[in-house]
């Protein structure tokens, strides 16, 4: 065969991981070359081939379906490869409206399901991170842009907890004995360190940024994890909780309460 057991498995990894971008130009640039490969092996390969697809599997989510924005994300690659200044018109969740903006595609990003572009904008004259699916309208100007040398992803990522930058602060979070096993397995955070305290709690200490991120994080948890430090993400989280608990509690009627707290 032209390709060894690892090549064709490593093959079929990549072309499962994209299929969440069907229809756009990661996916079927791929998938193209794979049909490619196929026509090259013998019958021992695609028998072996089609094993693997039978057997192996790669599921991801939630994720959204980028099948609509199929010519924004072509054009965008195409903006970050050639190195073109693009101007778009693009809708702020922060602003709540939609703006222009003009801006140096550096990398685009996928994380949790989701497609960003990072980039330099001349709006706020610095690097900005920007959701590739609330793009409007999308013009690639024939305007070159030369990419910073110093410029590094995972540095710009790196104290983020999750998709927010902000500085990092010392973040101290108390959790359940029985779900040690469980976060010892991942790696939440590049700064990350695991204890035990007294009780046998798991305590883990982060120097994270995007609290706002953590504070997501920590309340999927429920009450079996508490913020220890630092005393302002501890006051969002009880007044977040105090807001939830509206929803639950009910007059003896069964109507939603207008109380207004726990």
């Amino acid at each position: 065969m032209p390709f060894t057991v690892t090549e064709l498995m490593s093959l079929y990894f990549y072309r499962d991981i994209l299929k969440i971008f069907k229809d756009t130009v990661f996916y079927d640039s791929l998938d193209d070359l794979f049909r490619k490969v196929k026509s090259t092996l013998p019958q021992e390969g695609l028998s072996y081939l089609e094993r693997i697809e039978q057997t192996f599997h790669i599921g991801f989510k939630p994720h959204k379906d980028y099948s609509g924005f199929k010519e924004v994300i072509a054009r965008i690659n195409e903006a970050v490869v050639k190195h073109r200044i693009i101007e778009m018109r693009y809708y702020s969740m922060s602003s709540k409206r939609e703006s222009t903006r003009k801006v140096d595609p550096y990398k685009i990003w996928f994380f949790n399901g989701t497609l960003y572009l990072i980039g330099w904008c001349h709006v706020h004259d610095e690097i900005r991170m920007f959701v590739l699916d609330r793009i409007r309208l999308l013009h690639v100007t024939t305007d070159p842009f030369i990419p910073p040398d110093d410029f590094d992803l995972d540095s710009y990522l790196k104290d983020s907890f999750g998709v927010i930058r902000t500085d990092p602060e010392r973040v101290v979070i108390r959790f359940d004995p029985s779900l040690e096993r469980f976060l010892r397995e991942n790696i939440w955070h590049p700064s990350q360190v695991f204890d035990t305290d007294e009780t046998g709690a798991l305590i883990l200490t982060m120097e994270v940024g995007g609290l706002s991120d953590v504070m997501s994080w920590v309340l999927g948890f429920g009450r079996q994890a508490e913020v220890l430090e630092p005393e302002h993400l501890r006051k969002a989280i009880l007044e977040e909780l105090t807001k939830t608990s509206v929803n639950y509690i009910t007059d003896t009627y069964g109507q939603q309460s207008l109380a207004k707290g726990p």
